[in-house]
């Protein structure tokens, strides 16, 4: 496992040598889960900016609603329904969407996490891999040539 690029803490994973098929698919659904957590960090912030951006622009405009309604022929207490209904339903859906958004991107960093720390405790990042991720780890296994006994 090494860092695929300088400036950038994502895992590559690297295969020397021959391996039964069976770890190899398991290899390559791990590739596809990095890959995909890797595009949901790429994107995520954006999506977040954006979506705050259009909560902030329906809030803004909800005035702007009341003149609609009124020129779509809807008046009284019928357009005032009207306008509020669209605008909370409008910022709960975006809302809701920020919600997931913010959770994927939480998700996707703790894989990316969990495979350097993997990678660290099993002693398989490479020198560059150890430097990206900024990570001391811990040995976790039994190691008898150095551990005592209980």
């Amino acid at each position: 496992m090494r860092c695929s690029t300088p400036f950038v803490t994502f895992p590559v994973i690297v295969v020397n040598g021959n391996i039964p098929d069976q770890l190899q698919r398991k290899l390559h659904k791990l590739k596809t889960l990095i890959a995909h957590s890797i595009a949901t960090l790429e994107h995520a912030d954006n999506l977040i900016t954006k979506i705050g951006e259009s909560i902030k622009q329906i809030s803004e405009s909800h005035n702007d609603l009341d003149r609609l309604c009124s020129e779509a022929g809807l008046k009284g207490q019928k357009a005032i329904r009207a306008a509020e209904n669209f605008t909370w339903n409008l910022r709960w859906l975006l809302k809701s969407q920020l919600s997931v958004v913010s959770k994927s991107q939480d998700e996707a960093q703790d894989i990316i996490t969990q495979v350097f720390d993997t990678g660290g405790v099993l002693g398989i990042l490479s020198s560059r891999g150890t430097a990206c991720s900024r990570r001391k780890y811990s040995r976790v296994v039994h190691n008898p040539s150095t551990d005592s006994p209980l």
